[in-house]
């Protein structure tokens, strides 16, 4: 979008010198070149602007693929974009660049040749007419709407951001640090796991400044995600259907603690919950909601179909929360059950402290070590930093500094749009500036005669940019939380932005139009 927002910009730009060019092109013709050439030279022109901007484009492209490149993705295992030299990339670039070039230079090259030589060298360079700004005035609306458009998803991913901060997550970030260890990569059985994973919990609960301390399969925003399809006790089982599914994840005593995750009904897991003992599980509200409606879910049975022998049994409810992603629209079925009862390997623990939780990681590790000298511990970052990753805020705080970036440019593009239409419109009319203040006119009569012309562009590419925008906002509303695509706030604060800078550059000009010199402006031609 930005693309065709420059190549209206130059197509526009073109427009205008290829009508000051009109003399030369008479010229040229009255001399014997054809038309087809004059139409080659000025496309030849227009190909190699475009190839020096490509060039430009290129090696900024470069060194944002290097910024990007340098960004850390806070996911648990190392995760990095590698972006090498690939000659596809720069042969597309630049074909690219060659086609934009040939469409924004077609139409003023179409334009600047077609003559009539006598008219054209009598006229000798006089004024355009009114007609002939009609198509520059429109490519400067459609930058003008293109820029509001990019504008108002900016600001959309902007105060998603603020929304994501704010949403609430169903759990308590702060003070938690997230460590990963893996006890299968040093060779430990599922026996020694458990032995190693229960003497761990018990030796970091005793470290001075922790509160609470658990394992997990899997953290919130985290990469892994369990579970899968569930029979229902008591309801029938449609073979030609996928059936009832849920989320799941595997943790140990104290978890809801570390976590912060309220329990509302029932209780939590203990000690007592074994392999050899009834399995349990604690479900969250909407799975409670959606599969038990009107019944009190605890004590209630379900399986797994990947373990369909063992009937899990319902010992608690806690609230909602955020278990994948952030940009989940809605709380999906999830449940707990206890690590215990389903032994996982890679595993995450994660711990509450009272002061700064990366303070707590030296001791921790030492813990590990103690216990297990060739265990690897890696991941190591607090909640918060977890939640900034690329499950969490990472996604949108790129969304906004994209889109950020490519509006403000857009803004640039359409801005200069409008300045140099309304001060090549306002040279045009110099002569006429000049007879108006000859007969009486006041500088701000003039000035109040530029900027409303300035003033229809600008209301016009807003009215266009508005529904433009709001299409744009809805393809990107799956990536939106806590705003929708038609945020009045968003589109009031952009729009009001955008015609006070739309304004600003048709004020300058008109100024510069409003002070012209009769005298100088009646010689003008």
């Amino acid at each position: 979008m930005v693309l065709v927002l420059a190549c209206l910009n130059v197509a526009n730009m073109l427009l205008a010198r290829a009508t000051a060019r009109k003399r030369e092109m008479a010229v040229r013709s009255a001399l014997g070149a054809p038309r087809g050439r004059l139409i080659r030279q000025m496309l030849a022109e227009s190909v190699v602007l475009a190839l020096f901007g490509c060039v430009a484009g290129a090696v900024i492209g470069i060194a944002a693929s290097r910024a990007l490149s340098s960004v850390d993705m806070k996911t648990s295992f190392p995760f990095a974009f590698s972006f090498q030299f690939d000659w596809r990339v720069y042969a597309y670039t630049f074909a690219i660049a060659a086609v934009t070039g040939i469409l924004a230079g077609i139409i003023p090259a179409l334009r600047g040749t077609r003559l009539n030589l006598a008219d054209t060298l009598y006229e000798s360079g006089r004024s355009a007419t009114a007609s002939k700004q009609r198509l520059r005035s429109a490519l400067v609306v459609a930058q003008v709407a293109g820029s509001l458009a990019l504008l108002v998803v900016a600001g959309l991913f902007t105060r998603s951001l603020a929304g994501a901060h704010l949403a609430d997550l169903g759990f308590e970030p702060t003070h938690v640090l997230n460590l990963t260890v893996d006890p299968h990569e040093i060779g430990y059985n599922e026996e020694q796991g458990r032995q190693f994973y229960a003497e761990l919990l018990q030796r970091v609960r005793a470290l001075p400044g922790v509160q609470f301390a658990s394992v997990a399969a899997t953290v919130p925003t985290g990469e892994m995600q369990n579970g899968g399809p569930i029979v229902i006790e008591g309801q029938p089982v449609d073979p030609t259907t996928t059936g009832p599914s849920a989320g799941s994840n595997f943790v140990s005593t104290g978890y809801f603690q570390t976590m912060g995750i309220p329990l509302l009904r029932g209780r939590d897991f203990t000690e007592a919950d074994q392999q050899a003992t009834q399995f349990v599980a604690v479900v969250n509200e909407e799975m409670a909601r959606r599969f038990w409606p009107k019944d009190d879910p605890i004590g209630k049975h379900f399986s797994t179909k990947e373990d369909p022998k063992h009937q899990i049994e319902i010992v608690g409810v806690v609230k909602n929360s955020k278990t994948g992603d952030l940009i989940e629209s809605s709380t999906n079925p999830f449940f707990y059950a206890p690590v215990a009862q389903h032994y996982t390997s890679l595993t995450f623990l994660q711990v509450r402290t009272l002061g700064a939780p990366e303070a707590a990681a030296p001791a921790i590790t030492r813990v590990i070590d103690a216990i297990a000298p060739a265990m690897p511990v890696y991941g190591i970052r607090t909640m918060v930093e977890s939640l900034n990753g690329m499950n969490g805020l990472l996604l949108f705080q790129i969304g906004a500094v994209v889109a950020g970036s490519l509006g403000l440019l857009g803004l640039a593009l359409a801005t200069i749009g409008v300045y140099g239409l309304i001060s090549y419109a306002a040279n045009q009319r110099t002569r006429e500036m000049g007879i108006r203040a000859a007969l009486g006119a006041r500088p701000a009569d003039i000035l109040w005669l530029v900027c409303r012309d300035g003033g229809h562009i600008i209301g016009a590419g807003l009215g266009v940019g508005v529904i433009l925008a709001f299409g744009l906002g809805n393809a990107v509303k799956g990536l939106l939380v806590g705003v929708g695509p038609a945020d009045p706030l968003t589109y009031v604060t952009v729009s009001a932005g955008l015609a006070a800078v739309g304004i600003l550059a048709s004020y300058i000009p008109a100024r510069r139009a409003s002070k012209v010199d009769p005298m100088i402006a009646l010689r003008h031609e």
